[in-house]
């Protein structure tokens, strides 16, 4: 995945100094990423539709967990960019790379079903090319596959950021997605439901599922890889609904004009999409032998 160079960046250079020196990284710009995404989530009201139809418009704004996850990546890199402390510049690569595969393939993937879903709302006019469904169905496909395909950005992902450090940049994120989860359930709004203890529940079969890949990769890398792409999914399911749900949070502080569009969201997210945590580590730590097996058996 292509990372900037030389971005510009208007941060307080004392404030991200004094947190390198700590050990930790700035997080993300809250009110940067809510002005890039502001246009997306702020839909027009409508009736709300009933049924099959109303998950799949709902569906379609999953795009804004990917999206958050590109600038969740983009974001330390900015830093390193910028900075001239070596132990801050080392924190900022790790986090950067770590969530790259994580962004690309994620935010690719989920794309492809946005664009299904966009073809199959439409129903048969959907395969017509007057509605433009169609072209964006063929557009989005190829995103998966170019800069590096997301069958391989599963395979960097396990094999080499998951390691790194004994697998230090993945536990500094996974506390820091515990506070967000931990602020949702004492904020006790209603609004969000179970958003708490869904993403709570997927932070868990997150640490779970990363440890039993950390423990395997030395004696059975075959077994590792064999999750490497439900890990991922799982990884980006995680993340992503911990960071809607942060958009939702940092919303309602800053008085921002709806905040309950940014809740409706994360709740979706966490209800719909990181809910699926628990299956995807089982999947990842108990399928191993049936990849490995079938390969035997039907490839001879």
């Amino acid at each position: 995945m292509t990372q900037p160079d030389d971005p510009t960046n208007s941060r307080d250079p004392n404030q991200s100094e004094a947190r390198a020196e700590s050990g930790t990284l700035p997080t993300l710009d809250v009110e940067q990423t809510q002005d890039s995404l502001r246009g997306a989530v702020a839909a027009p009201k409508q009736e709300s539709p009933l049924g099959s139809i109303g998950r799949y418009q709902l569906t379609k704004l999953l795009g804004e967990g990917g999206m958050g996850l590109v600038y969740r990546a983009y974001d330390p890199l900015l830093h390193r960019a910028h900075r001239r402390m070596e132990k801050f510049k080392r924190l900022a690569a790790a986090r950067g790379a770590l969530l790259t595969p994580i962004a690309k393939a994620f935010s690719t993937d989920i794309g492809n079903e946005v664009a299904y879903l966009g073809v199959q709302i439409h129903g048969g006019m959907g395969f017509i090319e007057e509605t433009g469904a169609a072209q964006h169905y063929r557009d989005a496909r190829i995103t998966s596959i170019y800069e590096g395909t997301n069958g391989i950005q599963s395979i960097d992902l396990v094999t080499r950021k998951l390691g790194a450090n004994g697998g230090a940049s993945v536990w500094a994120l996974l506390d820091e997605l515990a506070a967000v989860v931990k602020q949702v359930e004492t904020s006790n709004d209603p609004a969000f439901g179970t958003t708490g203890a869904k993403l709570r529940d997927a932070l868990a079969a997150l640490e779970r599922a990363s440890k039993w890949l950390l423990e395997r990769l030395p004696s059975a890398p075959n077994d590792a890889l064999a999750g490497a792409t439900p890990y991922l999914r799982l990884f980006g399911a995680t993340l992503g609904g911990c960071m809607l749900a942060g958009e939702a949070l940092a919303a309602k502080a800053n008085g921002e004009a709806e905040p309950q569009r940014y809740v409706a969201l994360a709740r979706f997210f966490a209800e719909n999409v990181a809910v699926q945590a628990p299956s995807l580590e089982k999947t990842v730590t108990e399928s191993a032998d049936a990849v490995t097996g079938a390969d035997a058996v039907l490839l001879g």
